[in-house]
C-alpha cells in the first residue's frame, strides 16, 4: 500500500469541511465589507440554518430515511436556552418555573450545549422505538414527534409562555458567531461520516438486506445519527432564539420544517456540500422572492416559489445540485494508480479450523407450502461445498435460513457448537458467517472500496484498520485500480467480484456465495473459479457454493449436495453426483422445473 506522508492524510480528511467553510468564510468577508445590513441579516440566518440543515443532513443523508419531525429538537433547544439565559426578572414577568431555573441565569455557552444535549436526549428517547421503523412508517413516526411536541408546547403556559411570543432573550448572535458554529457543525459531521458508524450507516442507506448480512446493526446505527442530528437541530434553536431575542412555538413548526427540508433536498440530500449549497441558494433565492413580494405587494410568492424549485429538482435532477458528491480529492486517483510499496496482508479468519458449519433437520414452510424439507447439510473450513438443485428447489431459502433471513419451520442452524437458529443477520454475520445475494446488492452510490471497508467495520474493526483490510483484499482480487470507482459503474461481471470480496472482507469462517456466476461469459467464470479456489487456503475459510453453472460446481467443489423440491436427492464427491440417478432425473425434469 501506499505510504502516505501524513500532512496529506490530514489534508484529505479536512478536505471538504475546510474547502466548504473557506467559502462560507469568504463570502462573510465580502457581505461583512460591503456594509449592507439587509445582506447581512440574510447571511445570518442562512448560517443558523447551515447549523440545523447539516443537523439534518446527518441522519437523513447518511441514512436515507426522511424525516419530518426535526423541527421538535429545535424548539426545545430554543426554549431550553430560554429558561437558562433570561434574567430572572423576565422569567418571573412570563413564566412559573421551579426555583432552580428562575432564580439562576447560566453562562451563555454552557447553557447552549447543555440546551442542544437535552434536545439530543429526548431524541435518543423518541428515537429507540422510531429507528426500528423504515420508509414512510419512520417518515410518518417523526412527523407524530413534532406534533406532540408542539401541541405541548402550545399549551405549557407556566414554562413556554404558551402559544404568545417569548421575550427577553440575550441577543449575541451575529454571522460570526454563526459562521464559527457553522464550522463547528461542518467538521462534526464529517468526522462522523468518515467515522465507522457514518459508513455502516450508508451501507444501510444503500442496501439494508446487504448491511445487515455483514454484521450491520441498523437501528443502532440509525439511533446514533438521530441523536447527534438531534444535538444539531437543538443547537440551531439556540442560536436562532439569541439571533431574534424572542421565540414563539408557531416558529418551529410546519414552515420552517418544509424550509430545512428544502434547502437539503435543493442541495444535494445525499452529501454535505449539497446541504450547505442547499442552504445558500435557498436563503440567497428567499431574499430576492422577499424583495419581489415588498414590490408586488403579493406575499406568500416565496413559498411558492421555493416549493416549485423543489419539485423541478426533483424531476430533473433527483440527487440535487451537488448530485449527493462531495468535493472530490483531487489526488484520489494517482494515489489509487500508484504502484504500492507493500500490500497489506490477508487478513485470515482466526478460530478453530475444524469448526463446521451445519443444519439439522431444517425445514421452512411458506402458508403449507414446503420450501425446504428437512434438510441436513455439513460442511467444514477447509472445503468448497457446492450446493445444487432445479429452480426453485430451496436452495436460496435454505441459504437464507443459515443467515438469519428466514425463520426455520423446523430444524436448527450450528456454527462451531453454538446454536444459531433466530439470530438476527448481523449477530451471525458477526459470528463469522457471511453471505453475497442472487442480486449482488452492493452499494451502489459509494466506492467498491467503502463496500469492502463496509463489511470490515461489520465486524467491529475501526475505519482505518476497515481500510487496510479492503485495500488487501482488492490486491488479492487484481482489483486495485477500481478502488476508487463508484460501484454503480461496474460492469455486471466486476460487481460479482466485489460482491465477494465485500463478504472476505468480514474476515467470515465461513461464506456463502448464491450464484456468483449467474450472466458471466466463460473467461470470466474461468477467472471466478480461480478465484474461488483460492479461498479456503488464503482465507482459512469453508465456502458454500449455489450455482446453476454445472462447469463452476465441478471444476471447484470438493463435495456436492443436491436438493429437489425442497428435499435432498443426493450427497458426494462431483463425480459420485454426475452418476447419481436421482440427481440425472432431477435436472432432465422433475417437478421443480
Amino acid at each position: 500500500m501506499l505510504r502516505e506522508i501524513r500532512p496529506v492524510t490530514i489534508g484529505r480528511y479536512l478536505w471538504e469541511p475546510g474547502t466548504l467553510g473557506l467559502g462560507l468564510l469568504v463570502l462573510s468577508l465580502i457581505i461583512w465589507g460591503s456594509g449592507d445590513k439587509v445582506i447581512e441579516r440574510t447571511l445570518t440566518v442562512a448560517l443558523i440554518n447551515t447549523v440545523m440543515v447539516i443537523g439534518l443532513y446527518i441522519f437523513i443523508g447518511n441514512s436515507g430515511v426522511l424525516a419530518f419531525g426535526h423541527m421538535a429538537f429545535a424548539l426545545i433547544g430554543a426554549y431550553a436556552v430560554a429558561w437558562f439565559t433570561m434574567s430572572p426578572f423576565k422569567k418571573s414577568f412570563a413564566l412559573d418555573l421551579p426555583t432552580f431555573l428562575a432564580e439562576n441565569t447560566l453562562p451563555l455557552l454552557p447553557s447552549a450545549i447543555i440546551s442542544s444535549l437535552l434536545a439530543a436526549l429526548v431524541a435518543l428517547v423518541v428515537g429507540i422505538p422510531l429507528m426500528r421503523l423504515s420508509g414512510i412508517a419512520a417518515s410518518i413516526g417523526t412527523f407524530a414527534v413534532l406534533m406532540i411536541f408542539y401541541t405541548l408546547y402550545s399549551n405549557w403556559d407556566s414554562w413556554t409562555f404558551g402559544a404568545s411570543t417569548l421575550v427577553g432573550i440575550p441577543i449575541y448572535v451575529n454571522f460570526w458567531v454563526a459562521l464559527a458554529w457553522a464550522g463547528v457543525a461542518l467538521m462534526v459531521a464529517t468526522i462522523y461520516q468518515k467515522s465507522r458508524f457514518g459508513l455502516a450507516l450508508r451501507a444501510s442507506r444503500e442496501n439494508e438486506a446487504a448491511a445487515r448480512a455483514v454484521g450491520i446493526n441498523v437501528p443502532t446505527q440509525r439511533l446514533i445519527a438521530f441523536v447527534l442530528s438531534g444535538f444539531f437541530m437543538g443547537l440551531g434553536g439556540v442560536l436562532q432564539a439569541h439571533y431574534v431575542g424572542s421565540i414563539v412555538v408557531r416558529g418551529f413548526w410546519l414552515g420552517p420544517t418544509f424550509i430545512a427540508l428544502a434547502m437539503l433536498m435543493i442541495g444535494g440530500q445525499r452529501s454535505l456540500t449539497g446541504a450547505v449549497v442547499g442552504v445558500i441558494v435557498v436563503s440567497a433565492l428567499q431574499e430576492v422572492l422577499r424583495q419581489i413580494e415588498v414590490v408586488i405587494e403579493q406575499y406568500g410568492l416565496s413559498q411558492l416559489i421555493i416549493a416549485l424549485l423543489m419539485l423541478m429538482i426533483l424531476i430533473i435532477r433527483p440527487r440535487g445540485i451537488a448530485k449527493g458528491r462531495e468535493i472530490p480529492w483531487p489526488f484520489a486517483r494517482q494515489a489509487a494508480a500508484a504502484p504500492a510499496a507493500s500490500a497489506p496482508a490477508i487478513t485470515a479468519a482466526g478460530g478453530d479450523m475444524e469448526e463446521r458449519l451445519e443444519a439439522h433437520d431444517v425445514s421452512v414452510n411458506f402458508e403449507g407450502l414446503a420450501a425446504v424439507d428437512e434438510v441436513t447439510v455439513s460442511m467444514g473450513r477447509h472445503e468448497i461445498f457446492g450446493l445444487i438443485g432445479p429452480n426453485g428447489a430451496g436452495k436460496t431459502t435454505l441459504v437464507n435460513v443459515l443467515t438469519g433471513f428466514q425463520k426455520p419451520t423446523h430444524g436448527r442452524v450450528v456454527l462451531a457448537g453454538v446454536d444459531l437458529t433466530g439470530m438476527p443477520p448481523h449477530r451471525i454475520g458477526r459470528r463469522g458467517l457471511a453471505r453475497t445475494f442472487q442480486a449482488v446488492r452492493l452499494y451502489p452510490d459509494m466506492l467498491v472500496i467503502e463496500n469492502l471497508e463496509a463489511a470490515a467495520v461489520g465486524t467491529g474493526l475501526s475505519r482505518r484498520e476497515a481500510s487496510r483490510r479492503a485495500r488487501a483484499i482488492l490486491e488479492w482480487m487484481n482489483f486495485r485500480d477500481k478502488a476508487y470507482d463508484h460501484a454503480d459503474t461496474l460492469p455486471y461481471g466486476d460487481e460479482r467480484r466485489v460482491g465477494i470480496g465485500r463478504a472476505l472482507a468480514m474476515a467470515p469462517h465461513f461464506v456463502l456465495l448464491d450464484e456468483p456466476a449467474a450472466g458471466m461469459s466463460d473467461a470470466e467464470c474461468d477467472d471466478l473459479m480461480a478465484l474461488i479456489s483460492r479461498i479456503p487456503g488464503d482465507f482459512g475459510c469453508g465456502v458454500l457454493l449455489i450455482e446453476h453453472n454445472m462447469r463452476v460446481i465441478m471444476g471447484v467443489c470438493d463435495r456436492i449436495h443436491v436438493i429437489d423440491s425442497g428435499r435432498t436427492i443426493g450427497e458426494g464427491t462431483p463425480q459420485e453426483i454426475q452418476a447419481n440417478p436421482a440427481v440425472i432425473r432431477a435436472y432432465l425434469g422433475s417437478r421443480s422445473e
